[in-house]
């Protein structure tokens, strides 16, 4: 027999066999639902993971401005506080001359 032969009726007997029909469709079967399911938890997921992030992101961003506003009011507070001492009016006098 010849080896082309041979293999050609091996190939032709295995994917006609009805285990290996069953097999594959059993397979395709299985592995088509838990793939879609898999894909649509991880889109969701990484939608909420992403959402996530975005938001402690924006908090952290509006307590910063709220530490800055803070004390820029601070600064300028204690500017005026200086501007109307007298020993920081004299100070000042003093080293212009």
């Amino acid at each position: 027999m010849n080896k082309n032969k041979l293999w050609y009726y091996i190939k032709s007997n295995k994917f006609n066999s009805l285990f290996v029909r069953n097999l594959v469709l059993m397979l395709l079967l299985v592995n088509i639902p838990i793939s879609i399911t898999y894909i649509s938890f991880y889109n969701t997921l990484y939608k909420m993971i992403e959402k996530y992030i975005s938001d402690i992101n924006i908090n952290s961003l509006y307590r910063i401005a709220d530490l800055t506003e803070a004390m820029l009011k601070d600064v300028d507070t204690m500017a005026v506080k200086l501007s109307l001492d007298t020993d920081v009016e004299l100070f000042m006098i003093n080293n212009m001359i």
